[in-house]
């Protein structure tokens, strides 16, 4: 009876009515109505009523139902790119980023959606790092992305032990991309190179350290804080001081067993 009524075109069906007759072409002219929220609801129905014999027609069809808000497709793709889609391997990225907005089964136990939106619009090389109580922290700006997912663990980490001990951060995100595992590159015992700098700001210093001809010291800790000075009136040894002085002023340098070093004397690495 559902089926003529339908087939009369008298009757107005909603996505349900479509569903219990199990009717693609019902649905299909939902989702081309003007009607937002009756369309979004047809995209899903339809795409579970096709997932079988058309699979990708129905994954674009999840898509565009979650991407105007529609929940239950919102978390159905979190738990798709999870496991793998039309013989494509897991996207963990993707699987997160629709997790993020799925009410039912958020991907982390706590997540800082204002602190996140922070470490989003930095540049460079970056790491983010969350540990399971909420705490987080982020690298930016940094050489490279595995020295930016070392320096966002130790931040996290540095942070935590001032809150609980035995709370580990694990890296969840790195130059922008949600990842499950990461390699985090060791932070340089020695210096002997540009390459060598922790941060992209300290690159961007050094070229200007190297066009001053005075006397001049680069120092720099492995955690990120750096320093330089120059003068054609202060000797080598007190421009050390005062560069260590300003580095060692930096919070990356008071987290331990991080010291400032002289990094570079009048243009030459030191070992």
């Amino acid at each position: 009876q559902l089926t003529a009524l339908y087939e009369s075109g008298k009757v107005v069906f909603d996505p349900a009515d479509c569903l219990m007759i199990e009717n693609e072409a019902c649905l299909e002219s939902i989702v081309d109505s003007d009607d937002t929220l009756a369309s979004r609801n047809a995209q899903y129905l339809l795409a579970g009523l096709i997932s079988k014999s058309d699979p990708k027609r129905a994954h674009t069809l999840y898509e565009s139902a979650a991407e105007a808000g529609h929940k239950t497709a919102i978390c159905y793709l979190q738990k798709i790119y999870a496991q793998g889609y039309d013989g494509q391997k897991p996207d963990f990225h993707k699987s997160v980023t629709y997790g993020l907005e799925c009410p039912f089964s958020p991907p982390f136990k706590r997540f800082d959606r204002k602190h996140f939106a922070k470490y989003e619009k930095k540049k460079g090389h970056k790491a983010f790092a969350l540990s399971e109580s909420g705490f987080s922290n982020f690298a930016v700006e940094i050489s490279s992305p595995g020295w930016a997912a070392t320096l966002a663990k130790l931040y996290c980490d540095n942070r935590l032990k001032r809150k609980a001990e035995g709370m580990e951060c694990q890296v969840i995100n790195v130059d922008g991309k949600f990842v499950e595992q990461t390699n985090m590159k060791p932070l340089p015992e020695q210096v002997n190179s540009v390459e060598d700098l922790v941060k992209n700001k300290a690159k961007k210093a050094f070229k200007k350290y190297q066009k001053v001809e005075s006397s001049k010291v680069f120092v720099q800790s492995a955690s990120g804080a750096w320093s330089w000075r120059s003068s054609s009136d202060k000797s080598l040894d007190q421009l050390k001081n005062e560069a260590l002085k300003s580095c060692e002023n930096q919070w990356e340098s008071r987290l331990g067993g991080f010291a400032c070093k002289v990094v570079n004397l009048n243009g030459e690495w030191v070992n």
